[in-house]
């Protein structure tokens, strides 16, 4: 009638588990479970009642990953700040082009909302409030405006930004893969 989870120790017989290959490079692992066994001490909660505990669960990952999208992007728009303000093309600091500061400031409010929808889904987590709405709307909005910035800065870095020996790449790498994390912005558009 539900699924039940169970706390299993990870050196158990039947447990295996090895490190993947990612995009983000973030040390993810496959777990795999063979003939595995749980005693009924181990269950999570209630038999056939797990189900709440996921949900629960994925709320709260959904809004860290919302957190580290936000912080990498933070991260990358400061890194793109001093560098249009370092980097000269036709006698001049290309941050003094109209263009790249109306480009910087679209980065920065795409920032400050997603900091805000995270800041709000989190504040209803922290309070036992009804969160699945406000949860889906800020990993909807963090996914694509954290995109966007990545995508700006490592565009304002020129071909730098999109080289392994820049970090634009890496923080691009990782907001990538977060906005898969626990739901696209398309899955949670649609909740």
């Amino acid at each position: 009638n539900g699924i039940t989870l169970f706390m299993i120790d990870t050196s158990s017989p039947g447990i295996r588990s090895g490190l993947l290959d990612t995009m983000a490079s973030d040390g993810q692992c496959e777990v795999t479970l063979e003939k595995a066994r749980a005693s009924s001490g181990s269950v999570l909660g209630r038999v056939d009642e797990g189900w709440v505990i996921v949900k629960e669960s994925l709320n709260h990952a959904a809004v860290a990953e919302c957190a580290l999208m936000i912080g990498a992007t933070q991260r990358l728009f400061e890194m793109t700040i001093d560098y249009v303000k370092e980097r000269v093309a036709y006698g001049s600091p290309i941050g003094r082009f109209q263009v790249v500061q109306h480009q910087c400031v679209d980065m920065a409010i795409d920032i400050e909302a997603a900091r805000h929808m995270t800041h709000q889904a989190a504040w209803r987590i922290s309070q036992n409030l009804l969160c699945a709405r406000e949860v889906s709307m800020a990993k909807a909005l963090v996914s694509e405006g954290c995109d966007r910035v990545c995508r700006q800065g490592c565009h304002l870095h020129g071909a730098l930004g999109f080289t392994e020996m820049h970090d634009t790449q890496l923080y691009f790498r990782r907001v990538k893969a977060a906005a898969y994390s626990f739901g696209d912005a398309t899955f949670h558009q649609q909740l």
